[in-house]
């Protein structure tokens, strides 16, 4: 859902005196004060919204749903504070020993881009300042500290992101300044063939049985992936070509003619219009190694579509400098936390 910008002056103050918070696992910058010993104060929540009359009322709807959902996230998360009966497997556990005093979420600023020339507001930034009276999490130390959160429309959540103020999360699943990098190839391998487990050998993804379709699935995600090579343009289902351009990316032997989606008539892959699955991670590093031609390329997975607590990590080894020369050579699971990765698909 994207809604048309207008040209607008907009002031949006949202002050919420209740608590709440979140973790990302990047380093963190120390907390900007001491803590509170005051009482806890719960007060109603109360929103000032002034708005130019310019504002169109699609603008107007989007701002009065952001700022409903960013006030529906910081509540959910102050409301765990001292519950015992949360599931292990909620990412959010740790909230229960965390005790906000006080949030407060200031001006809602549009977060925009530009489609042929066309500005759309696609969600809105607050700064969040959190009173922390009670923790012993190092992400949410006692006292003062500064957060922004970033609400939207998002096929999952409305909430795209809660971190420390400050710290850069390169989302994969946002646009990207490089769409073509080894971080961005690493990503829409994943998307494609699902997040990896340890891989020192890649000729080992490939199905050797096909009783419940995974060969012709597997010929599925090939012809998907083989998009990489013209940039999804021009798309060419030529069977060899495929299969040819697969062991370039991947290095692997496959023969991609014995699935059910090859056409020996017109030597083609006919697979059918496909949609299409994404996960909440981002770059953590890529490092390019000049001797070995090679990228070392970790992305963390997130739980949740925040990005405030990691799932999993993965580092991949690309060799190839540029986009045109990547391969995947490896992939090794370096961080596991055991919960769920968030993803969407369509």
């Amino acid at each position: 859902m994207k809604i048309k910008a207008a040209a607008i002056a907009l002031a949006c103050t949202i002050v919420f005196l209740t608590g709440c918070d979140s973790r990302n696992n990047s380093s963190l910058p120390e907390s900007t004060t001491s803590a509170t010993d005051t009482a806890a104060t719960t007060t109603a929540a109360t929103t000032e919204i002034t708005t130019a009359k310019t504002m169109s009322e699609a603008d107007k709807q989007l701002l009065d749903y952001c700022n409903t959902e960013a006030e529906s996230y910081l509540e959910k998360i102050k409301g765990y504070y001292g519950k015992t009966d949360i599931s292990a497997s909620d990412p959010y556990e740790f909230f229960k020993d965390i005790k906000i005093e006080s949030y407060t979420c200031g001006n809602a600023v549009p977060n925009t881009i530009i489609n042929d020339g066309i500005e759309y507001t696609t969600g809105y930034s607050y700064d969040v300042i959190l009173e922390i009276f009670e923790s012993d999490d190092d992400a949410f130390p006692v006292g003062t500290s500064e957060w922004t959160l970033e609400a939207g429309p998002d096929e999952v959540s409305w909430i795209n992101l809660f971190a420390r103020k400050g710290i850069r999360i390169d989302r994969l699943t946002s646009v990207r300044e490089n769409s073509r990098d080894a971080a961005e190839f690493c990503y829409f391998f994943t998307k494609q063939f699902g997040v990896p487990e340890s891989i020192t050998d890649m000729q080992t993804i490939v199905p050797t049985v096909n009783s419940n379709g995974e060969f012709d699935n597997f010929v599925y995600s090939c012809c998907v992936f083989s998009f990489w090579d013209n940039n999804g343009s021009n798309q060419n289902l030529d069977a060899d070509y495929i299969q040819g351009i697969i062991n370039k990316l991947l290095g692997i032997d496959a023969d991609l003619k014995a699935s059910k989606y090859y056409e020996p008539d017109t030597n083609i892959l006919n697979f059918p219009a496909h949609g299409g699955r994404w996960y909440y991670c981002a770059v953590n590093s890529d490092e390019y190694d000049e001797l070995n031609n090679t990228h070392t390329v970790t992305i963390d997975f997130y739980a949740d579509t925040a990005y405030l607590v990691k799932a999993r990590s993965i580092k991949f080894t690309v060799e190839g400098k540029t986009d045109k020369d990547f391969k995947l050579i490896s992939t090794e699971v370096t961080f596991d936390s055991g919960y769920k990765i968030a993803m969407g698909s369509i």
